[in-house]
Order: C-alpha cells, then structure tokens, then sequence
C-alpha cells in the first residue's frame, strides 16, 4: 500500500496509527468538530445523474474529494444489497459512497450504472491516486476484482487504509475477515448505532422503489387563547423569549411571588419584577369563566384547546396559585411505536405508558389514539381532565377520529371505564393517568372483557412494581413460603416474593424524562417483573425518534 511521504498519525482508541493528511487544527475546532459529528447525523445524498454528478464535482474542485481531506469510501456490491441478485450480478459494484465528517459534506452514494463510466473511472483513479486525501475504506480486496471489472485497471492507491487489515495487524492477527461490527466495537461503543442506522439510510438510497419515506414530527400549539389569560406585561414578557412557541412548559403564577416560567428542566425565567396581586389571580379567574370552569380535581382547560389550568387552594378554598400547563399535540409521535400499534403480531397486546411528569406521557397517549383511529378501529378515550382531546365537547382534531367520554370526577374515573366498554362497542380503549386502585381493577375488567388498552400511569418500572396501589397493573407481588428443596436450590430462603398474577398490561413504554423522543420498550412484561423480584436486570429495547435521521433508531435491543 503506497502512501505520501508526510504523514501524521490519529490514535485509535485501543492503539494503531491510521495515516492522516497534514492539516493542523487547533483544540477548540476539533472539539466543535466532534460534538457536530455526534450530534447532528450527516446527510446522504443519493447522486443518479450526470448534472448532478458535475454539481457534485463543482463543488470539490471536479474532484471526488477535497485536497487535505480524509473521507470514507466504499464500494456496495449486488450481492450484499440484493438477496436475489443472480450469479452474473452478485459480483458487480453498484456503487460508491464517499463519506465525509465536513459539516457541510455528508454521505454521497453514486448510482455507477446511472452515470457516464469514463467520469466514474477517471474521478474513482484520481481520488485513489490523490496524496493529499487519506482513503479509510472496507474490504478493498474484495472490490478491486469487481472494479477491475467495470473498467479500473491497475490504479495506484495512495495514502489508502483498508480497516480490515488494519485489525488484522494492529488488533487481532488471528482475524483476517473482521466485520464492520467487530471494528466499530473496538474503536467506540457508542459508534455501534449509528452505524447500523447509517447501513439502514445506505440501502433506502440504493433501492428507491423499496424506500419508505417516514411522515415528519408536526407540532401544533395554539398558545394565544392560552397567553390571553394573562396581564399584559407578562403576556410580552413571554413573547420575548427566545424561541418561546416551542420552549414554554409551565407558566407558574402565584400571589406575593414573582411570576415565572419554565423552560425546561432547571430553565426559569422571570416575567416580572412585581409581586403577583390578588387582582392578577382574580383578574385570570375572570378570563377564565369563573369558579364553575374549575373541576373537582382543582383542573381547567380553554374550549377545543390542549392546555390545562391548574389551581391551587387555601384552607378556606379561595383560590392563590396558578400552574398552566402548555399543551401540544406532536403529530406523528407514535411512529416510534408503529410496529406496536398495528402490526398483527402485537394487534391485541395491551401497552401502559409510563414516565414522569412532563416527559410527554399525554403528548404520546393523544396521537397513538389518533394513529390507531386511523385504521378504522373503534377508539375511545376516557379523557378525565379533558388533557387529551381539550376541553369542550368537541374535541381537539388531533386526536383523529377516536371519540371522548368525558368524567364527571376524578372518582367517576373508574366506573366510566366500564361503562364505556359495556356500551360503546369499543376495541381500543385510552386512559391518561391511572393513579388509584380503583382505576387499576377497572382496567383488569376492561381487559377481561376484550379490548386492548392504552393507558399511562406517572413513575417507572421498578417504582411501579412497588407501588401499592398500582403494582397490580403488573401482576403485583406477594410474599410466598417456598419448600425447603426451592430455598436451598435458590439460595435465597423460604420466604420469597414472587408475582402475584398474571399484568393486565403486556408491553410497558417508559420515557426518558432526560432525552426527549427516547422511551425503553419492555416486551415482556411478566419476565421482566419475576426478574426484578429476583434482583437481576430485565430486558428491554431502547428507541429513539430523531428528526435528522429521518426515523426511528433501535440504539440498544
């Protein structure tokens, strides 16, 4: 393998050198460099003409890499692509992909047999040639026959590193074909995702006809009639803040303090210097309708509308506090569950939702009742605090075509439950916050009279196993007296807690209440529970929707 004769070295994580062009960057840049690479996915862009071949080149010089630049480069073959390629076209390359770390480069892959050959052929040579671009590759002994091929005889490879035989000789000797999986695990764990996300996007670009174009994230907030309610002075204060329509969670107003919102987790702004004034909180009950908007469990919402107004009481019931509750509805937050949703295979496996508050239980209950709505099933969603559908009779359109059945109180909750099973023909049923024992025998009836639910409960899994009045959604636990043969074999004495029943719920999706669109998919819900009471990890998949990788990511199963 030829290379130039000034080089210098990168470190691999566990040791090997890996020739790197000459271009000296200071510290702060290779810092930005990186956190960018991380944290914002590269582009692919699929090129299948000839105009746009030469757009491509223009931009590099007319060449297929820029001068002093260390790109990726690999050459897809029929076979690995496609399963019923036959024998004369498992062995063809059907492409290049070009890779670049460049904020503004990407992924390139190069349809070959789209595009003008002799511009392939004479761009492929240069690039291979160039000294002062470094060439990381994959298999390039297995390539060379098939480009040889196509029409690449005898090309000079300059400045070339093949990771294959970089493993081979600086890791393992013993391993003379290591995979992509093998390499990346021993450079970076963390790598190991991205990877299979990217081999994902490489194969939609190569094959269109089978490529699923995934719906976009659609958030839809109306924060007028909410910021109606408000003073003026701190209806501007909030429209001053950077970004506000998608930031604001919490607007808090209470008497004798300083109003304030939050923008996040340990994200708090001032919206005044003043103390808030009876007048203020008498003033927003006013604009609100009154006492009677308010319910039994102290909540009210705006006509046809997601945002929830919550109060705060003295002893003698007068009212000094209000939290209002920004509500969105994120169109197409389900997707990271559609596998769940309406495949056959989990068609009639029921899903509890859990997180805590303000990880976007609500946001995901509302639109996987409209996803499921969608394929013409019956839905209908218990909506106690109007929180899913809004308030009003109507209910909000982002919950598709699911119906509402709405709660007098919070006590009714559980009776209207099976209510709505006895008289409503439903299949899917939708409850946001079971958070009393009498809501969880309710929905053991539910399920024992056929319907598949959908429910949320506020906590996580192992708190919830301990929770009294909820663990029952699980199975519970009970203390059992084991035999002395059990007890030896377990090694853990006679007395044992074990699952008391069978979960009402199958499949449980817990929120990360750090990272937004990230959740854990525990299949298995009774394995995992007689796991935890046996003081051991459970299993679970961990799911991702990232809007710049254009769909769902599986980072660990």
């Amino acid at each position: 393998m030829a290379t130039a004769k000034t080089k210098t070295y990168v470190k691999m994580s566990k040791g090997g050198d890996v020739p790197k062009a000459p271009v000296p960057k200071t510290k702060t840049t290779q810092t930005t460099e990186k956190a960018a690479a991380m944290n914002s996915p590269l582009p692919v862009t699929v090129i299948a003409k000839d105009a746009e071949l030469q757009n491509f080149l223009d931009k590099r010089n007319n060449s297929f890499a820029l001068p002093g630049s260390t790109i990726g480069v690999y050459f897809p073959l029929a076979s690995q692509c496609y399963s019923d390629a036959n024998q004369d076209e498992r062995d063809q390359v059907i492409a290049i992909v070009i890779s670049s770390t460049a904020p503004d480069e990407g992924t390139a892959v190069l349809l070959i047999s789209s595009l003008s050959k002799t511009r392939i052929i004479t761009g492929l040579s240069t690039l291979l040639e160039d000294p002062s671009v470094v060439k990381v590759m994959y298999k390039i002994h297995q390539a060379a026959y098939c480009l040889h091929t196509y029409g690449l005889e005898n090309p000079t490879l300059v400045n070339c590193v093949d990771l294959q035989l970089l493993y081979e000789s600086r890791v393992k000797t013993t391993v003379l074909n290591a995979d992509m999986n093998q390499i990346i695990s021993y450079c970076s764990q963390e790598r190991k995702a991205d990877q299979a996300q990217t081999l994902h996007s490489y194969k939609a670009c190569l094959d269109r006809l089978t490529t699923i174009h995934r719906t976009k994230l659609e958030l839809h907030c109306e924060l007028e009639p909410l910021l109606d309610l408000l003073p003026l002075s701190y209806r501007d204060a909030i429209l001053n803040i950077d970004n506000y329509h998608s930031r604001l969670v919490d607007v808090v107003v209470d008497e004798g303090k300083i109003p304030i919102v939050y923008t996040g987790k340990r994200q708090r702004i001032e919206l005044s210097q003043d103390e808030v004034s009876k007048e203020t909180i008498t003033e927003i009950l006013v604009k609100l309708g009154g006492e009677m908007r308010i319910g039994n469990d102290n909540r009210a919402g705006i006509d046809r509308q997601l945002h929830r107004i919550s109060v705060m009481r003295s002893k003698t019931d007068d009212i000094y506090a209000y939290t209002m509750r920004v509500g969105r509805a994120l169109r197409n937050a389900a997707c990271v569950l559609t596998d769940l949703l309406l495949s056959s295979q989990h068609a009639n496996k029921s899903v509890l939702v859990l997180g805590h508050p303000g990880s976007g239980k609500t946001t995901l209950i509302r639109d996987m009742a409209r996803f499921v709505s969608e394929t013409k099933e019956n839905v209908c969603i218990i909506d106690t605090s109007n929180e899913i559908g809004g308030d009003g009779l109507i209910p909000h359109k982002c919950v598709g075509w699911s119906r509402r059945m709405m709660v007098k109180s919070l006590e009714a909750q559980a009776g209207v439950m099976v209510e709505c099973v006895q008289n409503h023909t439903v299949e899917t049923l939708v409850v946001d916050e079971i958070g009393r024992k009498p809501e969880v025998l309710s929905a053991s009836t539910v399920r024992q009279r056929g319907p598949r639910l959908i429910a949320s409960a506020h906590g996580d899994f192992r708190a919830l196993i301990k929770n009294p009045e909820l663990k029952g959604l699980v199975g519970g636990s009970q203390q059992v007296t084991v035999g002395d043969a059990e007890a030896k074999a377990s090694n853990k004495g006679k007395l044992q807690t074990q699952r008391a029943g069978n979960p009402i719920f199958d499949v449980i999706v817990e929120l990360d209440h750090v990272v937004r669109g990230r959740c854990q998919i525990i299949w298995d819900v009774a394995k995992a529970v007689d796991t935890v009471l046996e003081h051991n990890c459970y299993s679970f998949e961990t799911r991702r929707w990232d809007v710049n990788t254009r769909g769902v990511q599986v980072i660990r199963n």
